[in-house]
């Protein structure tokens, strides 16, 4: 292309400029879009399961009896219907179904809640759950013994020994075969799947709208080198 002026080259510069840009703009979203997925996670507290009022909580009969505070609030979530009563052998089943395709949470026991992710995984090797920062109640797991039998302050002693030492710990974890794959899975991973019309949408409304904006560009450009540079 032959230039007759500076003011003619200026014009072209600046043309190629914003073309490179919308260019390098155009081709990062276009691999974000297909090779990272946000996956959201919006529900970690009992304020955020009671604030939204799509969500309906699956809980055992009797875990909250509270009168005050964010449990009381959950509990109360009763009263509107939105509370789903069962018992915890029924849980994987929720966790496949309602929890799954609808808008339902489970409120239980971490290691239970672990156990129900894991075996998932295993099943599917994807992590489509997870749980919730706010831990609600504080459980134990103990041995009882007979009051006054002296062999309980020796068990006593030995089994805290294995808890403190991360001995008992590291059996549980062993016995749970991926229970901490998805602990800490991420809210942004990378995929790979077939390229169809429904994943590129998005690029393409945004291809369409950038050689709209470069052609608006343009037609600026050749509006000011026609009555402005004259």
């Amino acid at each position: 292309m032959k230039t007759s002026s500076g003011r003619e080259r200026l014009v072209v510069g600046g043309w190629m400029v914003v073309a490179m840009m919308l260019m390098w703009s155009y081709s990062g979203t276009l691999i974000s879009l297909l090779a990272v997925r946000h996956v959201p996670q919006p529900l970690q507290s009992i304020r955020d399961a009671v604030q939204d009022s799509s969500v309906t909580v699956i809980m055992t009969p009797n875990t909250v009896k509270i009168k005050s505070g964010d449990l009381k609030d959950l509990n109360d979530l009763k009263y509107v219907g939105r509370v789903l009563y069962q018992l915890a052998k029924d849980n994987p089943h929720s966790m496949n179904t309602h929890v799954r395709h609808q808008r339902h949470v489970i409120i239980g026991p971490t290691l239970s809640a672990d156990l129900l992710i894991a075996n998932l995984f295993a099943k599917t090797g994807k992590c489509d759950f997870y749980k919730a920062r706010q831990t609600f109640f504080t459980t134990h797991h103990c041995m009882i013994g007979q009051k006054g039998n002296p062999i309980v302050p020796a068990m006593s002693h030995r089994l805290r020994g294995l808890v403190e030492s991360g001995v008992y710990e590291h059996w549980l974890f062993n016995s749970i075969p991926f229970m901490t794959s998805c602990r800490l899975s991420p809210s942004k991973i990378t995929v790979k799947e077939a390229l169809t019309l429904k994943s590129l949408w998005g690029t393409v409304v945004l291809l369409a709208a950038g050689l709209l904006l470069a052609f608006a560009s343009f037609c600026l450009e050749l509006f000011l080198a026609n009555y402005v540079f004259v």
